[in-house]
This record gives structure tokens, sequence and C-alpha cells, in this order.
């Protein structure tokens, strides 16, 4: 009887020990889960982001390559930036000799409704200070129109500290998350988005691009 009931106490053991390598390997997979589950909705809201910042600058860009040359001399030039520019677009070219009306046209940061510029998640969307990016056309003009390019945009540009250098090595200090700037005759046009993946992470997406004026 001795050898059957230390048989049995070992089945018991190894009983024990195969429920223990099981659970450690369940509690494994389900951590490599919620790991991956984790990783694809940020890999989703970058690209989302990533999107929208392209949409944004290309058709920025679009309207500062056919502005009058004359009208972005006022852009300030590297390492200085600014958030807002107001310049001429083209607004038709007459039949015959090919003259030109210019139309008022100004792009500028704002926050977004319900925003403040103060350190402070106002709206509640898990998002402090961020703001709009906004092309307003005929300016002024009775027939002036509001379009916003991009929503989410973060108080600060990716990797930037507002500390009075060059943190992200752009080659702009203390830059914002829309900053414009003038390098020569190249336009500099740099957008940083945030948002908020579905568990709540924040995530951030900065794209910049370089177009020059023809006209």
């Amino acid at each position: 009887m001795r050898p059957r009931e230390a048989r049995r106490g070992s089945t018991l053991i190894e009983l024990l020990v195969v429920l223990g390598l099981l659970g450690t390997v369940v509690g494994t997979l389900a951590s490599m889960g919620s790991v991956n589950a984790r990783l694809c909705a940020t890999g989703v809201t970058h690209s989302s982001l990533e999107a929208s910042a392209r949409r944004a600058l290309e058709r920025l860009g679009r309207e500062l390559v056919g502005a009058r040359a004359g009208s972005l001399d006022t852009l300030a030039a590297v390492p200085l930036w600014q958030q807002e520019l107001d310049f001429d677009r083209m607004a038709s070219m007459r039949p015959g000799d090919g003259r030109i009306t210019w139309s008022a046209t100004r792009a500028e940061f704002r926050h977004e409704p319900g925003e403040l510029d103060n350190g402070l998640d106002d709206d509640g969307d898990g998002l402090i200070d961020e703001g709009l990016v906004v092309l307003v056309l005929d300016a002024g003009g009775a027939d002036e129109q509001e379009l916003v390019l991009a929503r989410g945009v973060r108080e600060l540009a990716e990797g930037e500290q507002a500390n009075g250098l060059d943190d992200n090595g752009n080659g702009l200090v203390d830059e914002r998350g829309l900053a414009l700037a003038r390098d020569g005759r190249d336009l500099r046009l740099y957008l940083t988005l945030e948002g908020l993946a579905r568990d709540g992470m924040r995530v951030t997406r900065a794209i910049e691009t370089t177009v020059w004026a023809r006209n």
C-alpha cells in the first residue's frame, strides 16, 4: 500500500504544477493580448492624426504656393516663427491680358470652442489647451469663409518645451503646435496634432513641409 500512496501523492503534485504552469501561460497570453490591443488602438490613432496633419498642410501649402510673394514678406524668419499669417491669394485671372485679382487670406491657430489658454482641460476631452488650424478666405470681405483644416492642434510642438531652446532640433525655438516660418524663399510649415487612443493614452504626431511662393 505504501508505494501506491507515494504514487498518488506524486500525481497530485504533478497536477498542481501543471495547473500552475497553465495559469502562468494563460496570464501571459492575456497580458500579451491586452498589450497588442493597446498598440493597435494607438497605431490607429497615430495614423488618423498623421492623415489629418498631412491634409491640413497640403491645403495650406497649396494656398501659399499661389500667394502673392510680396504678401509673405511679413512672415518671421527662422529661428522665429508665428501662428498666424495674412497673405494674398489669387482669386481670379482675367482672360486676355492675364490680370490677376487677389483676395485677402488668413491662416491662424485658434483654441477649440470651450478651450482656454490656461493649462487646463476646459472642454473635458482629455486634451489641454488644444486648438484648430483655420483658413479664412476673402478675409474681411463680403464672401468671407472659414475652413477648419485640422483639430487637436497641440499647444507645443512635439518634443518642444517652453524654455527658450530648440529642444526638438528643427531650427525653431519654443514653437507651438502650428508654426509658420520663412527660410530665404522657402516657407516652412510645422503642425503637431494630439489625440486620445481608445484606452485614453495620448498620441502625438508631428508633420512638417516646405513650400515656396511662385508669384
